[in-house]
């Protein structure tokens, strides 16, 4: 089983919105009877998801300067 890290999910908590953060807590829920890999391909798919959306507002700041 892949291994989280704390301070990424830290992270990912702060920059979703509270209706982000309850899309992914229902998410989670859903995925639970399937067990915690379900749950961690979730919160990965998550934070790559995020992480290219940060990467991706970093390039547009870096091209508008």
């Amino acid at each position: 089983m892949e291994r989280l890290d704390l301070g990424e999910l830290n992270h990912l908590y702060e920059r979703l919105s509270p209706e982000e953060r309850d899309e992914l807590l229902q998410g989670l829920l859903i995925a639970a009877p399937r067990g915690g890999e379900a749950m961690i391909k979730l919160l990965t798919d998550t934070l790559l998801c995020h992480a290219t959306e940060e990467l991706l507002e970093g390039v547009d700041d870096r091209m508008r300067e």
